[in-house]
């Protein structure tokens, strides 16, 4: 399937890029992944809470139909509501920007673009990314590749 000019997926193009790993590299990757799965499993769990109530106190303090911006009380609820639910977003795609980079100072420095400049620094890290891509690469190097 052809999703963007050299950009395919799909079983056959993911195949050929990459070699299953042996039994070592799996017993020494299952303590490291284990402890990656527990991070995000809180991470992903504390965002999942924390909206529900936040969103849940909004609704409660008044039907999100009557919300008019930030004008008037008790608007402002809705207002952090969606703040908070823009920033959550933020930091879910960081969390693919913390796999893919692999060096500190880059890490530092997307983090901190994307927490100021939200969606733009998103798009230009995508594009950084669909730029970096050799002719032929798949869907998956974009995804799961990580950077040197």
């Amino acid at each position: 399937m052809l999703l963007a000019p050299g950009l395919r997926s799909g079983p056959i193009e993911a195949a050929h890029m990459s070699t299953p790993p042996s039994r070592s590299d799996a017993a020494t990757a299952a303590p490291s992944a284990s402890r990656a799965r527990t991070a995000l499993t809180v991470l992903f769990g504390f965002i999942f809470a924390s909206l529900l109530l936040c969103t849940s106190y909004a609704s409660i303090r008044q039907p999100v139909w009557q919300w008019s911006g930030l004008t008037r009380q008790p608007d402002n609820w809705w207002s952090i509501a969606t703040l908070l639910d823009a920033y959550y977003g933020f930091v879910t795609f960081y969390v693919w920007v913390l796999y893919k980079e692999t060096r500190l100072a880059p890490r530092v420095g997307w983090f901190v673009g994307i927490m100021l400049l939200g969606n733009m620094a998103m798009s230009a890290y995508v594009l950084r990314q669909l730029a970096r891509l050799q002719p032929g690469a798949t869907l998956t190097d974009l995804l799961a590749s990580r950077n040197a």
